[in-house]
């Protein structure tokens, strides 16, 4: 096979790939597509060095296809660009005379994984105020007996579903509850969180149900769940929110952006790294666990810790609360993203 033949299959998939994300179908094979991103531009980037190699540009067949390639290549950058360090920080860092307010560590545990020793030892060296586990079961919250001695204040929802959630606080909390948005075998949680300070803020723990073959055929759930969660916080935008969880979603996709426009909630990850959480075991890796911030906080640290022997890596955040942000302003959502949201609530409910 001819050297040129190899390089326009190689740029039709990559143009093929890049784009079927924006076709309006929720089937999980569509809404995959949303995932590697990066590895989809490592495709393109080497389909123009080749094209630049071997192919003639004298033919304008040849030069319009390049020019096609590039072209969503930089629209793939543009997703990719603001998980850098090249993209302004979204969260601006706390000065050194500014103290922690609140470290939360989240951690999927991997229902089927037995072993809770590494959870427990990362547990008793980050020295988390607040801690969110999913996946976890009976199984696993008998294993995790010990945390309620250091731990006050605790919610509980073990389920063998793979859906299961612990969260415990050493801070007190106020109206704490157990929830389900959108499927009643789903739950999440929401408090408030009483810091240091004595000042209040709100805290939602979050883990949609993601589009795949095993779990859900379609994107609509969680996306749903993301959107109902977002109305809530937008009606109250004064209020220091705080949501963090495996969303099951990378930080780059529709649905997330949508999220957090809807939200008005901030993504530290943005000008600085990718975080990327899962999969552990995999040298492919994506950000599906996540922190978003109000304009509220600032950021002292976020880490992606060592494998617990989960598929995903725990991560934790630290923030201090400001009176003065400085935070960088996020966009509002368009018409057509106010027409997606009302969409998947719609048809979640069928």
């Amino acid at each position: 096979m001819e050297a040129s033949t190899i390089i326009y299959c190689l740029g039709t998939l990559f143009i093929l790939c890049s784009l079927i994300k924006f076709l309006k179908i929720d089937h999980w094979i569509v809404r995959f597509f949303d995932f590697p991103q990066l590895q989809f531009l490592v495709l393109g980037a080497g389909v123009i060095a080749c094209s630049i190699i071997w192919l003639d540009f004298n033919s304008y067949y040849n030069l319009g296809f390049i020019i096609a390639v590039a072209g969503v290549a930089v629209y793939q950058s543009k997703l990719i660009l603001p998980y850098t360090f090249m993209a302004k920080k979204e969260i601006k860092n706390a000065n050194n005379n500014q103290k922690c307010d609140l470290k939360v560590l989240v951690s999927n545990v991997y229902q089927p994984n037995t072993d809770s020793s590494k959870l427990l030892e990362l547990i008793q060296k980050e020295n988390p105020d607040v801690l969110l586990l999913v996946e976890t079961n009976s199984r696993w919250q008998e294993d995790l007996k010990e945390l309620e001695s250091t731990f006050a204040y605790s919610l509980k929802k073990p389920l063998d579903n793979m859906y299961g959630l612990l969260f415990y606080s050493k801070l007190a909390l106020r109206d704490a509850e157990i929830r389900y948005l959108v499927k009643n075998d789903i739950p999440s949680v929401k408090t408030k969180i009483v810091l240091k300070s004595g000042r209040e803020i709100q805290f939602y723990g979050v883990h949609p149900e993601p589009p795949s073959p095993t779990e859900n055929y379609r994107s609509t759930e969680r996306d749903a769940e993301l959107y109902l969660l977002a109305k809530e916080i937008n009606s109250d935008p004064s209020v220091p929110t705080v949501v963090a969880g495996d969303l099951n979603d990378v930080a780059w996709s529709k649905s997330t952006r949508i999220f957090q426009k809807l939200s008005g909630l901030l993504d530290p990850r943005k000008g600085r790294s990718f975080y990327n959480t899962f999969h552990a075991r995999y040298p492919i890796k994506w950000p599906l666990d996540h922190f978003f911030v109000s304009d509220h906080f600032h950021l002292v640290s976020m880490k992606v810790h060592e494998n617990i022997g989960s598929d995903h890596f725990p991560i934790s955040i630290a923030i201090n609360h400001v009176d003065v942000s400085l935070n960088e302003e996020i966009e509002s959502t368009d018409a057509e993203e106010r027409e997606e949201v009302h969409r998947q609530i719609d048809k979640s409910k069928t």
